[in-house]
């Protein structure tokens, strides 16, 4: 436990001398409010609510912890800070592709990209790059249309196979 800070500067201090595992904050604070310390990226926030809801806390704590998880994995892959945040980046935007196309939820999604990596031998963000690419060519391609021709192909070919016998 940290303690009572007395504005949001003291209370980012705190957090980054002592990496608690859970910070709780009240909005209303001398200086920076408890929002804009939220945002502050040395402050290394994964997750904030505005209102303390018992089963929202819940669901955000557990989304927090979840994506501090994500962090160590990003941090311990890439040495340098701003490389593990270019690749939570990149990560981030692989997860919610997976999200939209397979409708599964964020820390499922997360895994995927795992053994995916685990599967290929490839670094985290190569991996997401991958999924992002895919993405791309398959937003370009004409379903529709490469069914009929494949269907085509499948019925000439069933055609003159019948015709040679």
């Amino acid at each position: 436990m940290l303690g009572p800070a007395r504005d949001g500067r003291e209370a980012v201090t705190a957090a980054q001398m002592l990496h608690p595992n859970l910070v709780l904050m009240q909005t209303k604070l001398p200086g920076p409010d408890g929002i804009e310390t939220a945002r502050a990226r040395e402050a290394g926030v994964v997750a904030y609510l505005t209102s303390v809801e018992q089963r929202r806390l819940l669901s955000t704590i557990e989304v927090a912890l979840e994506r501090f998880g994500e962090l160590r994995i990003l941090r311990k892959e890439e040495g340098d800070p701003s490389e593990a945040l270019a690749t939570r980046r990149v990560v981030d935007n692989a997860k919610k592709l997976l999200i939209t196309r397979l409708g599964i939820s964020e820390a499922e999604a997360f895994q995927r990209l795992l053994q995916r990596k685990l599967s290929t031998g490839r670094r985290l963000r190569e991996t997401a790059w991958t999924i992002i690419e895919a993405d791309r060519v398959l937003a370009r391609l004409d379903f529709a249309r490469c069914l009929q021709l494949i269907f085509q192909t499948v019925r000439q070919t069933w055609w003159l196979k019948r015709q040679t016998c």
